[in-house]
Protein backbone atom coordinates (compact mmCIF):
# COMPACT_ATOMS: atom_id res chain seq x y z
CA UNK A 1 0.00 0.00 0.00
CA UNK A 2 0.53 3.60 -0.07
CA UNK A 3 0.95 5.73 2.40
CA UNK A 4 2.97 9.28 2.10
CA UNK A 5 3.11 12.13 -1.02
CA UNK A 6 6.03 13.89 -1.43
CA UNK A 7 5.76 15.88 -4.65
CA UNK A 8 9.13 16.66 -6.63
CA UNK A 9 8.24 19.82 -9.46
CA UNK A 10 5.63 17.55 -11.25
CA UNK A 11 6.31 14.17 -10.59
CA UNK A 12 6.06 12.68 -7.48
CA UNK A 13 7.46 10.23 -4.85
CA UNK A 14 5.49 7.76 -2.89
CA UNK A 15 6.34 6.04 0.20
CA UNK A 16 4.60 2.60 0.72
CA UNK A 17 4.76 -0.96 2.03
CA UNK A 18 5.04 -4.46 0.40
CA UNK A 19 5.14 -7.41 1.71
CA UNK A 20 6.19 -6.18 5.56
CA UNK A 21 8.84 -3.78 4.03
CA UNK A 22 9.57 -0.46 3.27
CA UNK A 23 8.82 0.93 -0.16
CA UNK A 24 9.82 3.94 -2.50
CA UNK A 25 8.31 4.93 -5.66
CA UNK A 26 8.79 7.43 -7.70
CA UNK A 27 5.42 8.14 -10.56
CA UNK A 28 5.41 10.76 -13.09
CA UNK A 29 2.81 13.50 -13.84
CA UNK A 30 0.96 10.88 -16.01
CA UNK A 31 0.64 8.60 -13.66
CA UNK A 32 3.38 6.35 -14.73
CA UNK A 33 5.07 3.93 -12.42
CA UNK A 34 8.98 4.93 -13.19
CA UNK A 35 10.41 2.93 -9.95
CA UNK A 36 10.05 1.32 -7.03
CA UNK A 37 12.76 0.60 -4.76
CA UNK A 38 12.14 -1.82 -1.92
CA UNK A 39 14.25 -1.79 1.91
CA UNK A 40 15.51 -5.17 2.63
CA UNK A 41 14.42 -5.15 6.23
CA UNK A 42 10.90 -5.30 8.18
CA UNK A 43 10.80 -1.39 7.91
CA UNK A 44 7.99 1.27 7.43
CA UNK A 45 8.78 4.81 5.92
CA UNK A 46 6.70 7.44 7.29
CA UNK A 47 7.51 10.28 5.71
CA UNK A 48 10.21 12.52 3.44
CA UNK A 49 11.19 16.09 1.91
CA UNK A 50 13.00 16.88 -1.12
CA UNK A 51 16.06 18.64 -0.87
CA UNK A 52 16.46 21.57 -2.80
CA UNK A 53 18.68 21.70 -6.00
CA UNK A 54 19.40 17.70 -5.85
CA UNK A 55 15.98 16.59 -6.74
CA UNK A 56 16.86 13.56 -3.92
CA UNK A 57 14.53 13.25 -1.08
CA UNK A 58 15.34 12.50 2.57
CA UNK A 59 12.92 9.26 4.14
CA UNK A 60 12.70 9.28 7.71
CA UNK A 61 10.78 6.00 9.92
CA UNK A 62 11.79 2.80 11.39
CA UNK A 63 12.17 -0.64 11.03
CA UNK A 64 9.21 -3.06 12.71
CA UNK A 65 8.32 -4.50 15.16
CA UNK A 66 8.60 -1.30 16.82
CA UNK A 67 10.16 -3.10 19.91
CA UNK A 68 13.21 -3.14 22.07
CA UNK A 69 15.43 -4.29 19.00
CA UNK A 70 14.35 -2.03 16.34
CA UNK A 71 16.14 0.67 15.10
CA UNK A 72 15.07 4.33 13.78
CA UNK A 73 15.67 4.94 9.91
CA UNK A 74 17.32 8.22 8.07
CA UNK A 75 17.64 7.71 4.65
CA UNK A 76 18.37 9.45 1.41
CA UNK A 77 17.20 8.50 -2.12
CA UNK A 78 18.13 9.90 -6.00
CA UNK A 79 15.35 10.93 -8.42
CA UNK A 80 17.19 7.20 -10.05
CA UNK A 81 16.19 5.51 -7.11
CA UNK A 82 19.65 4.79 -5.79
CA UNK A 83 19.92 5.20 -1.83
CA UNK A 84 23.15 7.44 -1.40
CA UNK A 85 22.63 6.44 2.34
CA UNK A 86 20.67 4.79 4.61
CA UNK A 87 21.61 4.95 8.23
CA UNK A 88 19.86 2.70 11.56
CA UNK A 89 19.73 4.47 14.78
CA UNK A 90 19.46 2.51 18.42
CA UNK A 91 18.53 3.25 21.77
CA UNK A 92 18.34 0.30 24.07
CA UNK A 93 14.23 0.56 23.62
CA UNK A 94 11.74 0.85 21.08
CA UNK A 95 12.32 3.90 18.92
CA UNK A 96 10.67 5.15 15.22
CA UNK A 97 10.80 8.52 13.87
CA UNK A 98 7.56 9.95 12.67
CA UNK A 99 7.63 13.04 10.87
CA UNK A 100 9.72 15.93 9.12
CA UNK A 101 9.75 19.54 8.31
CA UNK A 102 12.24 21.59 6.34
CA UNK A 103 14.32 24.66 8.27
CA UNK A 104 15.02 28.05 6.11
CA UNK A 105 18.67 27.18 6.70
CA UNK A 106 18.19 24.24 4.39
CA UNK A 107 18.46 21.34 7.32
CA UNK A 108 15.53 19.74 8.29
CA UNK A 109 13.82 18.80 11.67
CA UNK A 110 12.53 15.36 12.47
CA UNK A 111 10.29 14.26 15.11
CA UNK A 112 10.41 10.92 16.84
CA UNK A 113 9.67 8.77 19.76
CA UNK A 114 11.88 6.35 22.07
CA UNK A 115 11.13 4.38 24.91
CA UNK A 116 14.19 3.54 27.45
CA UNK A 117 14.20 1.13 29.38
CA UNK A 118 13.01 1.97 33.05
CA UNK A 119 11.39 5.11 32.16
CA UNK A 120 8.20 5.95 29.89
CA UNK A 121 7.74 7.11 26.28
CA UNK A 122 10.01 10.38 25.26
CA UNK A 123 9.52 12.76 22.27
CA UNK A 124 13.22 13.53 20.72
CA UNK A 125 14.21 15.91 17.99
CA UNK A 126 16.84 15.80 15.47
CA UNK A 127 17.97 18.47 13.61
CA UNK A 128 19.12 16.92 10.01
CA UNK A 129 21.33 17.71 6.98
CA UNK A 130 21.43 15.93 2.89
CA UNK A 131 23.80 13.13 3.55
CA UNK A 132 22.41 11.58 6.68
CA UNK A 133 24.42 14.14 9.11
CA UNK A 134 22.82 14.51 12.15
CA UNK A 135 23.35 18.02 13.62
CA UNK A 136 21.78 17.91 16.87
CA UNK A 137 19.30 15.69 19.15
CA UNK A 138 16.87 17.18 21.73
CA UNK A 139 15.02 14.93 23.61
CA UNK A 140 11.44 16.57 25.21
CA UNK A 141 10.57 14.11 28.13
CA UNK A 142 8.37 14.20 31.21
CA UNK A 143 7.18 12.01 33.88
CA UNK A 144 4.39 10.37 31.84
CA UNK A 145 4.00 9.05 28.88
CA UNK A 146 4.60 11.36 25.51
CA UNK A 147 2.63 11.00 22.36
CA UNK A 148 2.86 14.42 20.79
CA UNK A 149 5.08 13.19 17.71
CA UNK A 150 2.28 12.95 15.45
CA UNK A 151 3.24 15.88 13.72
CA UNK A 152 6.43 18.34 13.28
CA UNK A 153 5.72 21.98 11.19
CA UNK A 154 8.63 24.78 11.32
CA UNK A 155 6.60 27.93 11.51
CA UNK A 156 7.11 31.41 10.10
CA UNK A 157 9.23 32.43 12.57
CA UNK A 158 11.74 29.92 12.40
CA UNK A 159 10.47 27.90 15.93
CA UNK A 160 8.89 24.31 15.39
CA UNK A 161 5.54 22.79 16.87
CA UNK A 162 5.36 18.91 17.99
CA UNK A 163 1.42 17.93 18.10
CA UNK A 164 -0.25 14.47 19.19
CA UNK A 165 -1.41 13.94 23.18
CA UNK A 166 -0.36 13.60 26.61
CA UNK A 167 -2.29 11.96 29.38
CA UNK A 168 -5.48 11.84 27.07
CA UNK A 169 -5.60 15.48 25.64
CA UNK A 170 -4.23 16.37 22.60
CA UNK A 171 -1.30 19.07 23.48
CA UNK A 172 0.63 21.15 21.03
CA UNK A 173 4.02 22.44 22.34
CA UNK A 174 6.07 25.10 20.47
CA UNK A 175 10.17 24.84 20.81
CA UNK A 176 12.77 27.13 19.42
CA UNK A 177 15.46 26.40 17.13
CA UNK A 178 17.69 25.04 19.48
CA UNK A 179 15.00 23.34 21.10
CA UNK A 180 13.88 26.12 24.03
CA UNK A 181 10.71 25.74 25.20
CA UNK A 182 8.31 28.64 24.21
CA UNK A 183 4.89 27.70 24.63
CA UNK A 184 2.30 25.33 24.31
CA UNK A 185 -1.66 24.86 23.89
CA UNK A 186 -3.58 22.11 24.93
CA UNK A 187 -7.71 21.06 24.11
CA UNK A 188 -10.12 19.13 26.07
CA UNK A 189 -9.62 15.30 27.11
CA UNK A 190 -9.87 12.68 24.77
CA UNK A 191 -8.43 14.07 21.38
CA UNK A 192 -4.89 13.80 19.77
CA UNK A 193 -3.70 16.54 17.31
CA UNK A 194 -2.92 14.49 14.20
CA UNK A 195 -1.71 17.17 11.38
CA UNK A 196 -0.53 20.61 11.45
CA UNK A 197 -0.14 22.97 8.90
CA UNK A 198 1.06 26.53 8.23
CA UNK A 199 -1.20 29.16 6.31
CA UNK A 200 0.00 31.94 3.83
CA UNK A 201 -0.68 34.60 6.43
CA UNK A 202 1.67 32.53 9.04
CA UNK A 203 -1.49 30.80 10.86
CA UNK A 204 -1.73 27.47 12.19
CA UNK A 205 -4.44 24.65 11.03
CA UNK A 206 -4.62 21.69 12.91
CA UNK A 207 -6.62 18.61 12.63
CA UNK A 208 -7.73 16.73 16.02
CA UNK A 209 -9.13 12.68 16.31
CA UNK A 210 -11.42 11.82 18.83
CA UNK A 211 -9.95 9.21 21.72
CA UNK A 212 -13.62 7.97 22.46
CA UNK A 213 -15.30 7.73 19.08
CA UNK A 214 -16.44 11.67 18.84
CA UNK A 215 -16.26 13.92 15.49
CA UNK A 216 -12.87 14.80 14.84
CA UNK A 217 -12.28 18.70 14.70
CA UNK A 218 -10.49 21.36 12.88
CA UNK A 219 -9.14 24.41 14.29
CA UNK A 220 -7.07 27.26 13.38
CA UNK A 221 -4.87 29.70 15.79
CA UNK A 222 -3.09 32.60 14.40
CA UNK A 223 0.96 33.14 14.74
CA UNK A 224 0.43 34.27 18.85
CA UNK A 225 -1.74 31.06 19.55
CA UNK A 226 -5.03 32.84 19.74
CA UNK A 227 -7.70 30.75 18.60
CA UNK A 228 -9.88 32.14 15.60
CA UNK A 229 -12.18 29.17 15.13
CA UNK A 230 -12.93 25.46 15.88
CA UNK A 231 -15.30 23.01 14.10
CA UNK A 232 -16.33 19.52 14.55
CA UNK A 233 -16.44 17.57 11.17
CA UNK A 234 -19.52 15.19 12.16
CA UNK A 235 -19.92 12.09 9.96
CA UNK A 236 -16.59 11.59 9.62
CA UNK A 237 -14.55 8.74 11.92
CA UNK A 238 -10.60 10.35 11.74
CA UNK A 239 -8.81 13.80 9.94
CA UNK A 240 -5.45 12.65 8.67
CA UNK A 241 -4.21 15.78 6.94
CA UNK A 242 -4.69 19.34 6.49
CA UNK A 243 -3.24 22.15 3.93
CA UNK A 244 -3.91 25.40 3.01
CA UNK A 245 -4.41 25.87 -1.35
CA UNK A 246 -3.12 29.43 -1.19
CA UNK A 247 -7.14 30.53 -1.92
CA UNK A 248 -8.23 30.78 1.14
CA UNK A 249 -9.77 27.57 0.84
CA UNK A 250 -8.65 24.58 3.27
CA UNK A 251 -8.51 21.08 2.37
CA UNK A 252 -8.92 18.29 4.43
CA UNK A 253 -8.31 14.53 3.85
CA UNK A 254 -10.40 11.89 6.73
CA UNK A 255 -12.36 8.69 6.66
CA UNK A 256 -15.95 8.22 6.95
CA UNK A 257 -18.36 4.83 6.60
CA UNK A 258 -20.08 5.39 2.98
CA UNK A 259 -22.48 2.87 2.00
CA UNK A 260 -21.24 0.74 4.20
CA UNK A 261 -18.14 0.86 3.51
CA UNK A 262 -14.81 2.91 5.02
CA UNK A 263 -13.71 5.50 2.48
CA UNK A 264 -11.05 8.16 2.25
CA UNK A 265 -12.55 11.43 1.68
CA UNK A 266 -11.60 14.91 1.14
CA UNK A 267 -13.11 17.86 1.90
CA UNK A 268 -13.56 21.76 1.33
CA UNK A 269 -13.45 24.40 3.11
CA UNK A 270 -14.09 27.73 2.27
CA UNK A 271 -12.61 29.79 4.97
CA UNK A 272 -11.69 33.17 2.48
CA UNK A 273 -13.85 35.63 4.38
CA UNK A 274 -11.87 34.96 7.44
CA UNK A 275 -15.07 33.89 9.67
CA UNK A 276 -15.99 30.83 11.82
CA UNK A 277 -18.72 30.13 10.25
CA UNK A 278 -17.53 27.91 7.17
CA UNK A 279 -19.12 27.11 4.29
CA UNK A 280 -18.50 23.73 2.59
CA UNK A 281 -17.42 23.48 -0.43
CA UNK A 282 -17.64 19.76 -1.07
CA UNK A 283 -16.55 16.42 -0.13
CA UNK A 284 -15.34 13.90 -3.05
CA UNK A 285 -14.18 10.16 -2.42
CA UNK A 286 -13.43 7.43 -4.80
CA UNK A 287 -15.16 4.44 -5.52
CA UNK A 288 -13.80 1.25 -7.97
CA UNK A 289 -15.17 -1.74 -6.07
CA UNK A 290 -12.94 -1.18 -2.99
CA UNK A 291 -13.37 -2.99 -0.05
CA UNK A 292 -11.79 -0.50 2.55
CA UNK A 293 -9.55 2.62 2.14
CA UNK A 294 -7.51 2.88 5.82
CA UNK A 295 -5.49 6.35 5.20
CA UNK A 296 -5.39 9.71 3.25
CA UNK A 297 -2.39 11.97 1.90
CA UNK A 298 -2.58 14.76 0.29
CA UNK A 299 -0.06 17.23 -1.42
CA UNK A 300 -0.95 20.70 -3.50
Amino acid sequence: FFNRLIPDGQDFYVLGRDDGKATVSRINSAGVLSWTRVLDMPSRLTDGMVVGGSGNMIVVGATTPVDSSNHSLLGEITRQGVFTCLKTLDVPGAEALTRMDRNANGTFSVVGTQSLPGFAQDVFVLNVSPGCLINSKKIISSGGVDNFANDIKVLCNGDFLVAGDYDGRAVMFEFSPTGQYVTGSHNPFNYTYNDIANTSNCDILVVANSLVSAPPIIQRFDADWLPLWEASIVGLQTLNKVVEDGNGNILVTGRALIGGITRTVIIKIDDSNGSPTLSWGGARYLDNNENSFVAGSIAL
